[in-house]
């Protein structure tokens, strides 16, 4: 989003990234060293698992859990990867930022139901094939970014090829 005083600082966008992800899937970009991401695990899990349900609930805030876990924002490991602006014309309206993110390897995905029907992890090429397919819904922005994607081998190879973005950024509230 960039609704004036939602998004006032180019910056904030890496730091609304960071926080959807947590709110709606259950993965942390965070770091306490500055360097290597937050591992959530079975001694940690319910713990942010709760921090996630609160957030959900507009009963916590992004910079609250990472101040309360002396964590950072982990800007580093998010790439920009482009803007889609629906036309004017058109009756559902969409300006959607979109990220590449490089992953936790051990963190669980914990799907925000509210707000997500169901989580597929996949290649662009292979969730493109299951949309032809209509095994699959997928609405336009994703459509579109990933069609952009499918042309990279790796992620890496995407991640090399967008543009780059901040590092670690000062704490700041969005909720």
């Amino acid at each position: 989003s960039t609704v004036k005083g939602v998004c006032d600082e180019p910056s904030d966008l890496w730091i609304i990234a960071i926080r959807e992800l947590f709110e709606e899937i259950g993965i942390l970009i965070g770091t306490k060293d500055r360097e290597h991401l937050i591992e959530i695990n079975r001694e940690n899990g319910t713990k942010f698992k709760n921090y996630q349900e609160e957030l959900q609930k507009d009963r916590e805030t992004m910079t609250n859990i990472l101040t309360k876990e002396n964590l950072y924002y982990a800007a580093n490991y998010l790439k920009y990867f482009g803007r889609l602006i629906t036309p004017k014309l058109s009756p559902i309206r969409f300006d959607t930022q979109f990220f590449l993110c490089k992953f936790p390897q051990n963190q669980n995905i914990n799907l925000f139901r509210d707000e997500l029907t169901e989580g597929l992890w996949g290649s662009p090429r292979i969730l493109l094939k299951l949309f032809r397919k209509k095994k699959i819904k997928i609405i336009f922005p994703q459509y579109t970014t990933l069609n952009r994607l499918k042309r990279f081998k790796t992620i890496q190879e995407a991640f090399s090829n967008s543009r780059n973005g901040f590092k670690i950024v000062q704490v700041k509230d969005f909720r």
